[in-house]
């Protein structure tokens, strides 16, 4: 078989090139769906497995393209995505010409599967979206769109969240150990490998003669002992 891998992600292309190949099988990258439809147009593919979300043109799209196309419009298509994975996703991808639908990652095995299932068994050829209903089907994808963007924002928002929670911590850890370190009463100084004093606290200070620890930063250790 000859099979068209549309992902923007260069590694994914690759891992299923390789596992592809492994099985004896071609693979052929694109990175979108442009690109797909370009390398399709000069025949021979068996099959197309595609991501979802790419820059330029969609699977969804691509899916759309390929279906309205006299030329390819026979050529089995796989969807194979994981930030589209949801039952109406799939669901989607089935209106717009998908013949099977993967959810990312699925085993090596289960993908060869379904692509000769592709190939062995297409879904019934017709219209792409029923006449009348792209205008739904459109607007079904733009609210998924939405709905996936403001899904990835709320996850960044709390992993800020976090990551200030954590930060806040680690401030209130520091000031905790500089405190501990200052009120010591035995002498404490941290220097560099050549004895360049970095910190000290007020004992250690004391211990060499001078007024506070401040006066002792930058200094040198083999000098002052």
């Amino acid at each position: 078989m000859r099979i068209l891998v549309v992902d923007d992600t260069e590694s994914n292309r690759k891992l299923l090139g390789v596992m592809l190949a492994a099985s004896g099988h071609e693979a052929v990258g694109a990175a979108n769906g442009v690109e797909a439809i370009e390398k399709l147009a000069s025949g021979g593919f068996d099959a197309v497995i595609s991501d979802i979300l790419m820059p330029r043109m969609d699977g969804y799209r691509l899916c759309y393209e390929i279906r309205t196309n006299k030329t390819l419009k026979d050529v089995p298509i796989v969807i194979y995505s994981a930030t589209y994975a949801s039952a109406s996703d799939e669901q989607l991808a089935l209106r717009v010409g998908a013949d099977r639908f993967l959810r990312k990652p699925a085993a090596h095995a289960e993908i060869l599967r379904t692509i000769e299932e592709a190939i062995r068994a297409p879904r019934p050829r017709g219209e792409a979206v029923a006449p009348g209903a792209e205008l739904e089907t459109l607007k079904e994808y733009s609210e998924g769109l939405v709905r996936k963007v403001l899904d990835a924002h709320a996850e960044l928002e709390a992993v800020q969240r976090g990551l200030a929670a954590t930060h806040d911590s680690l401030r209130e850890s520091e000031k905790a150990y500089r405190e501990l370190v200052d009120s010591a009463p035995t002498g404490i100084v941290r220097t560099t490998p050549a004895g360049r004093v970095l910190a000290a606290n007020a004992a250690f200070a004391g211990m060499l003669g001078y007024g506070s620890s401040e006066e002792l930063l930058g200094g040198d250790m083999a000098r002052d002992l």
